[in-house]
């Protein structure tokens, strides 16, 4: 969902400020994370893609960081260890949104 400079809120163009996943289902946003996500590598984003933001090795958190988005130890102890780290829950829903948003279009175009 976007939010236009006069105020309106939509699908068109604008800032982002709320995001819909199948599990969660609408989630406001309290920045847009769109310019964090587009300041990461490939390798990251597909890293976060496949698992939604959790177990996130070390070698990401800087480069994560350095973007812009924030990081938290994970709290359950079998996580203990260089994969202990998540993005935070905003930027986990967004991260899923984003995997749905890339499923959903490419359904279309497989065998096509």
């Amino acid at each position: 969902m976007l939010e236009a400079e006069s105020g309106n809120t939509g699908f068109g163009k604008g800032r982002m400020v709320a995001v819909y996943t199948p599990t969660r289902g609408w989630q406001k946003l309290q920045t847009d994370p769109r310019p964090w996500w587009e300041a990461l590598s490939a390798e990251t984003r597909q890293h976060l893609l496949e698992r939604l933001g959790l177990n996130i090795p070390g070698k990401y958190v800087s480069e994560i960081l350095s973007a812009g988005g924030q990081v938290i130890r994970a709290y359950f102890v079998q996580s203990e260890g260089a994969e202990a780290w998540a993005i935070t829950h905003p930027l986990r829903d967004f991260v899923e949104s984003m995997q749905y948003r890339d499923h959903s279009s490419t359904e279309g175009t497989k065998g096509g």
